[in-house]
């Protein structure tokens, strides 16, 4: 399949004007991303729209329009992951030692199916935290001591794991009552 064709409407809703703008968007190849989902948004606030085409993986890619015009050109192509992760990472929690609540913060250098586990010393679950498909970005999930069933925990060393089909890593953390 080849490049889609984009259209704006010069009409209205009721009215519709479709206009082919070819200047610019004639070279994005759209269907080569995958399962695409087109958006127009302004996100860089200069009153222009901006193309962004989502995938079903979680991946994002984002046209600037940098024209001033709304959708008659693109004069700058920037992916947007360049802004984003390109690692995935597990930070330190903080604060740490805790009490009565921590922060745990990642970051995912694409989209994933993501599982953040906290584990006791004996290596029993304790918590899950997280266990869901998320997109390319920057995570932070408090944990407030507590297990499965909204008990208090008990002071003492805990482990947090991330897990995704492709990146592992355990930390631990204190918590003092």
């Amino acid at each position: 399949m080849g490049p889609h064709r984009i259209f704006r409407n010069d009409g209205t809703a009721e009215t519709p004007l479709w206009i082919l703008v070819t200047k610019g968007f004639q070279d994005i190849d759209i269907a080569s991303i995958g399962k695409s989902s087109p958006f127009f948004v302004d996100i860089d606030g200069d009153s222009d729209l901006d193309l962004y085409v989502g995938d079903g993986d979680g991946y994002l890619s984002f046209w600037r329009n940098s024209t001033g015009e709304n959708i008659t050109s693109v004069d700058e192509y920037t992916d947007i992951t360049s802004r984003l992760p390109n690692l995935f990472l597990l930070y330190p929690n903080y604060p740490n030692p805790f009490n009565p609540s921590t922060t745990i913060t990642y970051q995912l250098q694409k989209g994933v199916k993501v599982r953040l586990f906290i584990y006791n010393m004996l290596g029993q679950l304790v918590k899950t935290l997280v266990n869901s498909k998320q997109v390319t970005g920057y995570y932070s999930v408090q944990w407030n001591g507590k297990d499965e069933l909204g008990r208090d925990v008990a002071s003492g060393v805990y482990f947090y794991h991330l897990e995704t089909d492709h990146f592992s890593k355990t930390l631990k953390m204190a918590l003092l009552r």
